[in-house]
């Protein structure tokens, strides 16, 4: 059962970008805010069905009294100085949301989940932990997601685009969440996420990359692409890992749309235009 309780609070949105505007979609009819920094996307944030707030150089945010009290969800990149400067403006909010990445665990491999401890071993995942930090000071819910997929991103479209590589020989681990999910779960987490919280999301099915890698390449009917060295493929793709999302979902009250790669590329292949698939579903336990 999905379960998302529809209420009478505004929502404001801190950024307005690829997660944000899936959860504005999930949370209508509710009123919807969202901010930027940049008056030139005023006109971009309205012609979605979102009140736009701007938010000066500094972070600093002026509300109306109804938003003063909203619900939020927190969804931009940290960049060392925003979160600890905005943060406490909007202590008054009602319940917030940060959304957070498995960056912070740094390269550590295997099994992910709500008791594991960030090891952050570069510059952008102490950033993370440290916007991480200024909103659960606040009493904000933490929610961190790893590869984050939907209509319009993805690894679909970079294989078909003929960009991708595997990274080595693709045998290392990786746990994604369709973007759709992922809005569930954060709107989920401002009705029954603990104050000051923090939760691992991810889809039921963390696999081998070239598991995916091969079966994308099935449906759209391309080779297998190129390999390269593992030092030279993008860091977040060197490791191996698994985010086991269990506890989440069950202190949520919150069934996945897309538990496995499959449901969820699937979707996205349809939505952007790919067409069905090419081949029979294999076996969906592999």
């Amino acid at each position: 059962m999905i379960h998302v309780v529809l209420t009478e609070r505004p929502l404001l949105l801190v950024g307005v970008g690829f997660v944000a505007e899936a959860v504005a979609e999930a949370a209508r009819p509710r009123r919807i805010a969202g901010t930027t920094r940049n008056p030139a996307a005023i006109a971009r944030i309205a012609a979605l069905g979102i009140d736009p707030v701007l938010l000066d150089c500094r972070g600093g945010i002026e509300l109306t009294d109804d938003l003063a009290e909203a619900d939020v969800v927190v969804t931009f990149p940290p960049d060392g100085e925003s979160d600890s400067q905005l943060a406490p403006q909007l202590e008054r909010c009602r319940r917030i949301v940060y959304v957070s990445s498995t960056g912070v665990y740094g390269d550590l491999r295997g099994r992910i989940d709500n008791d594991t401890p960030a090891t952050p071993n570069d510059e952008t995942g102490r950033r993370r932990l440290a916007a991480e930090d200024s909103w659960r000071s606040i009493g904000a819910t933490v929610v961190r997601a790893p590869g984050i997929y939907g209509r319009g991103r993805g690894l679909h479209r970079l294989i078909a685009s003929g960009a991708y590589r595997l990274p080595g020989d693709g045998s290392g681990v990786v746990s994604r969440i369709h973007v759709e999910d992922l809005a569930l779960v954060l709107l989920a987490a401002l009705d029954r996420g603990a104050a000051g919280a923090t939760l691992v999301v991810g889809d039921l099915c963390a696999v081998p990359q070239r598991e995916v890698v091969a079966w994308l390449c099935d449906r759209l009917g391309r080779e297998m692409p190129p390999s390269v060295r593992l030092e030279d493929a993008p860091r977040t793709l060197r490791g191996s890992r698994s985010v086991d999302p269990s506890g989440t979902l069950k202190a949520l009250e919150v069934t996945l749309r897309y538990p496995t790669y499959r449901e969820g590329f699937e979707s996205c292949l349809e939505s952007d235009g790919f067409g069905p698939g090419r081949v029979e579903d294999r076996d969906h336990n592999r």
